[in-house]
């Protein structure tokens, strides 16, 4: 059952082309209906058909299905067409594209050109070859589709494979083929898996995206360890109220250096190797905070273990955001936000855990065990991919496309690499400095920078760093009378911000930014009033204050912590990016400084309902703020979210 030149195969059909795309004029599509009819066979929608040699635009294709044997199989076509491209490899005049599917893998081998055939085209504007016009003499033949057996056992087997003649065709004509062992097919189950499992897409980017936000969670961690660690270091060194404002602010006042630093780094060197930059200054500075024999010494380990907060504020939601599809971005961005309030339960624990050792050792074994994930970081670095939009922006178009076929479907790719291109051109008219952040000229990016760096202040000016890096005293001073109960209570308080996030995760690519925003923002206001009140007039009710503190923590978690994140990560453009994310970083660490260095001078000044409706004043002002300047990105493309602000 074959098909010679222009012959008609059982089980094919032929649609017309216009003239300038092939002097055939004719296309070669198979009809999986007439294969069944001719087996007498019902098959699955399911069951990938293998594939084919066809013409596309006049190019002649030729589709190798490559199953556990590894056969050359010209069957008619189909396969590709469902399957995700994994990868580009050339070999002498022969591209071969591999692609992947739920149950096997397949290359597309697709046939070069000698420099006699003409000009050879490209694929998304660079130098990859991709479907080449053949010598005209070469007559390619498919094979009829593989007999169905009706035997379910997964023993049964068939043979399909090229012949000789056709083989030796190729080989004359400067082809490369190879003979293989003929594939094994279980019945009518389709193709068997192979071994060589490709990882599905939205596995891979959660995957890339989870080891990234590593990074966010050593800052989580030292929030938590420090919260409990400075009680220790306050009676260790004997340090008065203002020195530890100073030990605790000291941290994100040089992280808004860092900040700046990373964005250079990130814009310059690449997101990987700020990566590594971020988790080298965390070993640098928690060796010297954990062995420090003066009190100078710790300051200076929490100023270098600062640029290193301030690095890591910026890489993680910059890539979740660049690598991630539109409708995972959300939520993959949120996970900053996760890992952030994760390391502050691990650092909660780790308190509880070293709390019963000497005051004067155990607050070291508490610093000390944040050493374990930056040493993750930089064993793992070098395994982590370049986002696409990065590689593209310095012109390694086609390593971007490799990336795309990891990180998104093959029939998205081209769209993707031509909306980055676009973009790209738009932004490459114009240079992008430091001014152009802080004094935007044109309207739209003016409403851009305000949008991201206005809810990057709100994430602080609400005071919530101020509650979680002294939540032990505050639990000391509404009546928690031991520390191992305010330890528990922390963690308690820690868990309960963990599974708010998680609960904003799922939410933020459902209900939109703006919702879970003014929900968080309405109840962190509501929570810390009524703290206010109860410590002005219940005075005795202790667990009143507590049940409005976790209230006011878990708010937080719920919707302008992790949008904190993802606004700034999506509003700015992209020639902006980098240098937007470091400015909103750097707002959210000079905010965070501040609030910690003055957070119990205020309370002795205006007592701690007086410092509480404070910051319950800033979130009503959010609602505000909120309600006239933030749009809706769900479901937008970095893109797309641009063309909201003109």
């Amino acid at each position: 059952m074959r098909a010679e030149g222009r012959g008609r195969a059982p089980g094919q059909r032929y649609l017309p082309l216009s003239e300038e795309n092939t002097d055939d004029g004719f296309v070669s599509e198979t009809s999986w209906e007439d294969v069944a009819e001719n087996h007498k066979q019902k098959i699955s929608p399911s069951v990938s058909p293998p594939c084919s040699p066809s013409l596309i635009n006049g190019f002649t294709v030729l589709h190798e299905c490559l199953q556990e044997d590894d056969d050359l199989d010209l069957t008619p076509r189909g396969v590709t067409r469902r399957s995700s491209p994994r990868y580009l490899r050339r070999e002498s005049n022969v591209s071969i594209v591999t692609h992947s599917s739920h149950e096997a893998e397949f290359r597309e081998i697709v046939l070069t050109p000698r420099p006699t055939d003409g000009p050879v085209p490209t694929i998304y504007g660079s130098a990859v070859p991709h479907i080449c016009l053949p010598p005209p003499s070469i007559t390619l033949t498919p094979l009829p589709p593989p007999p169905i057996s009706t035997d379910a056992s997964p023993t049964s087997t068939h043979t399909s494979s090229t012949s000789l003649g056709e083989r030796t065709k190729l080989r004359e004509h400067g082809y490369a083929t190879k003979r293989r062992s003929p594939p094994k097919h279980r019945g009518h189950q389709g193709p068997p898996s192979v071994s060589r499992c490709r990882v599905p897409p939205a596995c891979f980017v959660v995957l890339c995206v989870g080891f990234v936000c590593l990074t966010s969670a050593l800052l989580g961690y030292d929030i938590g360890v420090m919260a409990g660690a400075i009680v220790f270091v306050k009676s260790s060194f004997g340090l008065s109220d203002f020195m530890t404002e100073v030990t605790i602010g000291i941290l994100n006042l040089v992280a808004t250096g860092g900040v700046i630093l990373a964005g250079m780094i990130a814009d310059s060197y690449g997101r990987r190797a700020c990566v590594m930059y971020t988790s080298l200054t965390f070993i640098a500075g928690g060796l010297l905070m954990t062995f420090t024999p003066t009190f100078e010494y710790l300051l200076l380990g929490r100023m270098i273990t600062g640029l290193g907060v301030g690095a890591g504020l910026v890489i993680t939601p910059l890539y979740a955001a660049e690598i991630s599809p539109a409708q995972l971005r959300g939520g993959l961005t949120t996970m900053c936000e996760i890992s952030i309030n994760v390391g502050i339960v691990l650092g909660y624990v780790m308190n509880y855990v070293y709390v019963d050792l000497p005051p004067t050792v155990n607050w070291r074994f508490m610093i000390g065990m944040g050493l374990i994930p930056p040493v993750v970081i930089l064993l793992g670095v070098s395994g982590l991919p370049e986002p696409p939009r990065w590689l593209m922006s310095r012109g390694r178009d086609e390593e971007a496309a490799a990336v795309l076929m990891q990180v998104t479907r093959a029939s998205e790719i081209n769209k993707a690499m031509n909306e980055i291109h676009e973009a790209q051109k738009q932004e490459s008219q114009q240079g992008a400095s430091w001014l152009d952040v802080l004094c935007p000229q044109d309207g739209k990016a003016r409403r851009m920078v305000f949008t991201g760096l206005g809810v990057a202040l709100l994430s602080q000016i609400t005071g919530v760093e101020a509650a979680t890096y002294y939540s032990d005293i505050i639990l000391m001073q509404v009546g928690l009378s031991t520390q191992q109960e305010v330890f528990i209570g922390t963690i308690l308080i820690g868990i309960v911000k963990v599974s708010f996030v998680v609960v904003a995760a799922y939410l933020v690519d459902k209900m939109g930014r703006r919702p879970l925003l003014l929900i968080s923002c309405l109840m962190m206001s509501a929570c810390l009033y009524t703290f206010a009140v109860a410590a002005w007039f219940f005075a005795h009710a202790p667990y009143l204050k507590v049940a409005a503190f976790m209230g006011f923590v878990s708010s937080f978690s719920l919707g302008v912590g992790p949008m904190a994140y993802i606004i700034p990560a999506e509003v700015f453009p992209m020639r902006l990016r980098g240098k937007g994310m470091s400015m909103a970083m750097l707002v959210c660490r000079l905010v965070s400084s501040l609030v910690a260095i003055t957070y119990l001078s205020l309370q002795s000044a205006l007592t701690q309902g007086g410092v509480h409706m404070f910051y319950a004043t800033m979130c009503a002002l959010g609602i505000v703020f909120v309600c006239r300047c933030v749009p809706e990105t769900k479901g937008k493309s970095l893109e797309q979210v641009e063309a909201l602000f003109a």
